[in-house]
């Protein structure tokens, strides 16, 4: 305590030295830091939930846009199995691409973290992946429910 009235500037009244006052500087020392509770609190823990949903939607208003192209498919006499199929290889590829675009800055934003890069960057990841699984998810919904019996009625609001 002594040291520590040697930082004061003198002052010619002795009165304002009992007005000092001795106060912990970091109010935090020696309690424990709940990280785990906050990084479950966070803003972004939502982030793989919304990019899934966002996928979803996506994936479903690019197989809606093609509506007519599948019920003309189907009235063809494309089995709805193959329709399927070939939709969600057609969104798996393109997901894929924006999967391998985009990695590789999530990976690069994260190696520039100055702590905890690689939890950073697979937390990244996490949001990217669950977005490609949404799009091929919603794609599928999409084209199971795509019926033959609407191909006049699209071709006629075309």
């Amino acid at each position: 305590m002594a040291l520590a009235r040697t930082a004061l500037v003198p002052v010619a009244d002795k009165s304002a030295l009992s007005q000092v006052r001795y106060l912990q500087l970091n109010p935090t020392l020696a309690a424990e830091y709940p990280g785990f509770t906050s990084f479950l609190n966070r803003p972004s823990r939502f982030a793989p939930l919304m990019a899934f949903v966002g996928g979803m939607m996506i994936g479903a208003v690019a197989l809606w846009q093609r509506r007519l192209e599948l019920a003309s498919a189907l009235h063809s006499g494309l089995p709805k199995a193959f329709l399927l199929l070939q939709t969600v290889a057609e969104t798996a590829a393109w997901a894929l691409c924006g999967l391998i675009l985009a990695a590789p800055w999530i990976l690069f934003a994260a190696s520039r973290a100055t702590a905890d890069g690689p939890s950073i960057g697979l937390t990244g990841l996490r949001s990217l992946l669950t977005g490609v699984l949404g799009a091929v998810i919603g794609t599928a919904v999409a084209a199971s429910a795509s019926r033959e019996r609407s191909l006049f009625k699209l071709f006629k609001n075309r």
